[in-house]
């Protein structure tokens, strides 16, 4: 909890007149997150593009709270929810994976979320971060580079052409 409590009081940027907080996702943000994870864009940008069931979204955030691997951060906007930011800490790297809500998109905030969840995450780990991404997901593609994530290499992912980001402790 004293970890929550930092996050929400030292990364309270102002961003066109809107505070951001951060804090870890809890049991209660079951249905937000299984709500962003079906919109129709977010669907088309997954490489599993089908509609995820309730049951399925259930086991898959829970088993994803209760594992230390897995870090999930939810940004706020004026304290509502905006958008997610998961880290799955692997042996060599991270693996990073961000939501906006529908009603936050094109403002520039995904770039935000992950500049700020990167910092946190570097506090305790020292691996890289990589993010694998559609390259027909401009979007994307520009809120990682903003986010000072380097191109790393584009590669086939599950047959999707796709191109890797990384991002570094050292870049930041």
């Amino acid at each position: 909890m004293k970890t929550i409590r930092r996050v929400s009081r030292t990364l309270r940027p102002i961003f066109f007149g809107c505070e951001i907080t951060y804090r870890k996702a809890q049991k209660d943000d079951l249905m937000q997150v299984f709500k962003w994870s079906n919109d129709p864009i977010t669907r088309n940008n997954s490489y599993n593009s089908g509609t995820i069931s309730l049951e399925t979204h259930q086991q898959w955030f829970n088993k994803k709270l209760n594992d230390a691997s897995s870090i999930i951060y939810m940004a706020e906007v004026n304290g509502q929810p905006a958008g997610m930011v998961r880290y799955e800490v692997l042996a060599t790297h991270s693996v990073v994976g961000v939501l906006i809500d529908p009603d936050h998109r094109g403002r520039g905030l995904a770039s935000i979320f992950l500049q700020a969840t990167a910092n946190l995450f570097f506090e305790n780990h020292s691996v890289s971060i990589w993010a694998y991404i559609k390259k027909t997901n401009q979007a994307s593609i520009k809120s990682f580079e903003r986010a000072h994530y380097k191109k790393l290499k584009d590669e086939l992912v599950e047959g999707i052409e796709s191109t890797i980001y990384c991002l570094d402790k050292n870049y930041l």
